[in-house]
């Protein structure tokens, strides 16, 4: 394995220096000259360096250079400089891969041959030798348990690509805070990360990538900060606080596309997941109907459990006079009456699940049930009733089900999902009266986890409702019980 070009540290830091000093932007670029002087004080540096570096990007760095208005040839040398900037670094300070080979206009045919007749056989060879697999597998265990240190080694020396956390991106055991920088990093779940920990591997990349959904979960803060607003008062500054690095890059990044029409994001717009009527509400309500069940129809997610009429949404009604909620000692809530209309649902439901699905994987959402409680109170009365050994379900259906809050349902999918709002009460302000359940954020995951049919379970008056001024205390509920009244199915009192 080769070296990099510029392998003293002081010279590092002073390349990586001159280089985060570039004007890449016009405005600066433009200022004073200053531009013009950054480009020159760079070309200086690089003078020793000239014979690594590809004809373009030199040529890029003496336009900036000596650049003035009066060059019609480049009028936009800022734009070619940052270009230029990524390609310097990674040839400069980057360890080369593999030797460059010179290209042949015509491949040798008997080359070409051998090698596509050797790939064969080795795919042919491992294909045939399972005992081959698990020897490999047992051998990397083995030096992991001798040899961690030599394994951490040679896994940092030639894997070209490295996975770690947030937090963990400058970790030293593993090997992470002796490395500047990647040519790419990727953080995945981006959106739910407070900017502390996402700034950790951005400053380690040269290019990098966020990949996240701003309207789902956000990210999580600190208890003490959240306590400490909440004391404050200050609802301008929660919502500051509320909103995640990756929402504001996003924003900031579309704004500056329209300044230099460099596309920076891009949004997934086809969702493979939801019925088509599921999948068109949630992009109605919560994606501005940029989302789109193009390559998902109704025969593939078929309401197969006998229910419902057979429709993908349902509202089944538990009116306040059946029981309202009520708060625990940690203030959360739970509500017994919309447990025991789970347990009436689960129990019709399942038999025909099993008779489907007889052995379902429970890694896997065919033939799956999921439960969401928006209060964690509420995830454990639905557990206790499950698992009553009188009146729960017998463990062959038991296994079928999973429950949790909401935040434990983000990233999961299940082919049938029930959502118990529990809020049941009457009070005048959308903080008393329906709390998370109102949360814009939440409901997106809650109404975006079922494949085939989705299941609201409450008390519509509470949550379904409208204000004294006919505003509904939350339009997204309001409207999924206003859809299953006239596309699926709606059992309200």
């Amino acid at each position: 394995m080769g070296k990099p070009v510029i392998q003293d540290s002081s010279e590092r830091d002073e390349l990586e220096k001159r280089v985060n000093q570039q004007c890449t932007i016009a405005e600066n670029f433009l200022d004073n000259d200053d531009g013009v002087r950054q480009a020159r004080r760079l070309r200086r540096f690089l003078e020793p360096y000239l014979d690594n570096l590809l004809p373009d990007i030199v040529e890029a760095v003496e336009v900036a250079a000596s650049w003035s208005a009066e060059d019609v040839t480049h009028p936009e040398p800022w734009l070619s400089l940052k270009e230029a900037c990524t390609g310097i670094l990674d040839l400069l300070l980057l360890t080369p891969t593999a030797t460059t080979m010179p290209q042949q206009e015509m491949p040798d045919e008997e080359i070409e041959a051998c090698l596509l007749a050797a790939i064969e056989e080795v795919a042919d060879a491992r294909n045939r030798s399972e005992d081959g697999i698990q020897e490999a597998l047992g051998l990397f265990v083995r030096y992991l348990n001798e040899e961690p240190i030599q394994v951490r080694e040679t896994i940092r020396n030639y894997s070209p690509i490295q996975a770690t956390s947030c937090g963990q991106a400058d970790s030293k055991e593993l090997g992470m805070a002796d490395r500047r920088s990647f040519a790419v990093v990727v953080v995945d779940e981006a959106a739910r990360a407070n900017p502390l920990d996402l700034l950790i591997p951005m400053v380690k990349g040269r290019r990098i990538i966020l990949v996240g959904d701003y309207k789902q979960l956000p990210h999580v803060l600190e208890p003490e900060i959240e306590r400490s607003l909440a004391k404050q008062g200050d609802e301008q500054l929660q919502k500051i606080y509320g909103k995640s690095l990756f929402e504001r890059l996003w924003a900031t990044l579309a704004n500056q596309t329209s300044v230099d029409g460099i596309e920076r994001t891009a949004m997934l717009t086809d969702q493979f997941r939801m019925h088509p009527t599921i999948g068109k509400f949630v992009s109605q309500h919560f994606y501005e109907g940029k989302l789109t069940s193009k390559n998902i129809t109704a025969q593939m997610r078929p309401n197969y459990t006998g229910a419902y009429n057979g429709k993908p949404v349902a509202w089944l009604d538990v009116p306040a006079d059946l029981g309202g909620e009520e708060r625990t000692e940690n203030r959360s809530c739970r509500r017994k009456a919309e447990c025991d209309r789970i347990m009436d649902e689960l129990r019709r439901i399942l038999p025909t699940l099993e008779e489907k699905y007889p052995n379902p994987d429970p890694n896997q959402p065919t033939g799956m049930v999921g439960i969401i409680a928006f209060y964690s109170a509420q995830e454990e009365a639905l557990l206790q009733a499950i698992e009553n050994s009188h009146s729960g379900l017998p463990d062959h259906l038991r296994r079928r089900v999973r429950v949790g809050t909401v935040d434990a349902f983000q990233g999961r999918e299940y082919d049938i999902v029930y959502l118990s709002t529990v809020r049941s009460n009457q009070y005048d302000t959308i903080e008393q009266r329906l709390g998370f359940t109102a949360l814009p954020n939440r409901l997106c995951v809650a109404f975006s986890r079922a494949r085939c049919l989705l299941i609201g379970v409450g008390d519509s008056a509470c949550v379904a409702g409208k204000t004294e001024d006919s505003t509904p205390w939350s339009p997204a509920i309001k409207a999924f019980v206003e859809l299953c009244q006239n596309e699926g199915y709606a059992d309200i009192f």
